[in-house]
């Protein structure tokens, strides 16, 4: 079981590894609940962050199952840094 509480980025980097800049992608919070292969995902917007995490806890609570957090970060560049 999942949750990632989302995030809106103001750029990126695209998948040619280019910076995109200028608009905002939005992640929105999300429970995801993984049952065999099948991926359930509850969100809705009426659901706030809040209560997308309350009931992370309580079911991960119920079902005995570890509730872990992925925080969604946009692709940042590789930073050329000469030793450490």
């Amino acid at each position: 079981m999942t949750y990632s509480p989302g995030y809106t980025f103001d750029r990126y980097i695209n998948e040619h590894g280019r910076t995109i800049r200028g608009g905002e992608v939005t992640i929105s919070p999300k429970l995801t609940i993984f049952v065999g292969r099948v991926e359930c995902v509850v969100g809705h917007p009426l659901l706030s962050h809040a209560e997308l995490w309350w009931l992370g806890q309580e079911l991960s609570d119920f079902l005995d199952l570890e509730l872990q957090v992925v925080y969604s970060t946009p692709k940042l560049p590789e930073q050329d840094g000469g030793g450490g």
